[in-house]
């Protein structure tokens, strides 16, 4: 990859450094922390499309499945849903929750996991990257080895915490403005208009 390529064309003010291309083993380790089987374990999951980690209602689960314990701040990814964006980063109202192996969690350093986990969700990486994937066309399965293998564009940490911070407040304004929105939209149904 050329020099001009690790330069991106848009920029914050005071950042002029290459963003670096880097394996993702360079910064997740993969957590294996055996929790409880799946008759017991307090399970998440992972929505598809980058919506996020959220607690799995289904209480029903195999005492042979083998559950794994997770975190707040581990990045985490559905195996089988990875080319759907599937991918995401466990809130601390979930730590302490449960995923099969087919939803690996890792712990992240050296790295801001919100970074990766807008990285990962942009079509252009996980369809070019799933094509690697083993399986037919429909049931394709991205491996832990797979996925750490995969390159990722690194900018300095203090960079990463600046385009987190920037989504951060356009989801929030995004959000805002929905809601504004709703209510509108109800009050005109209500008025019949």
């Amino acid at each position: 990859m050329g020099e001009k390529e690790l330069i991106p064309a848009i920029r914050f003010k005071g950042f002029t450094d290459p963003w670096e291309q880097r394996k993702i083993s360079n910064y997740l380790q993969e957590s294996k922390i055996e929790g409880g089987s799946g008759d017991v374990a307090q399970k998440l999951t992972v929505k598809l499309w980058g919506k996020g980690v959220v607690k799995k209602n289904d209480y029903g689960g195999s005492k042979s499945t083998k559950y794994f314990r997770r975190e707040a701040g581990q990045f985490i990814y559905s195996k089988l849903d990875f080319l759907n964006g599937a991918f995401g980063v466990i809130p601390n109202e979930l730590a302490g929750y449960e995923s099969t192996a087919d939803l690996p969690a890792f712990d992240v350093t050296s790295l801001n996991a919100k970074y990766l986990l807008l990285f990962v969700s942009q079509e252009k990486f996980y369809i070019k990257q799933g094509m690697i994937a083993d399986g037919s066309r429909k049931a394709k399965r991205i491996h832990v080895g797979t996925f750490l293998t995969m390159p990722v564009l690194v900018p300095t940490l203090e960079e990463q915490n600046v385009i987190v911070a920037t989504f951060n407040e356009l989801e929030s304004l995004i959000a805002l403005h929905q809601r504004k929105l709703t209510v509108r939209a109800n009050l005109l149904f209500r008025w019949g208009l």
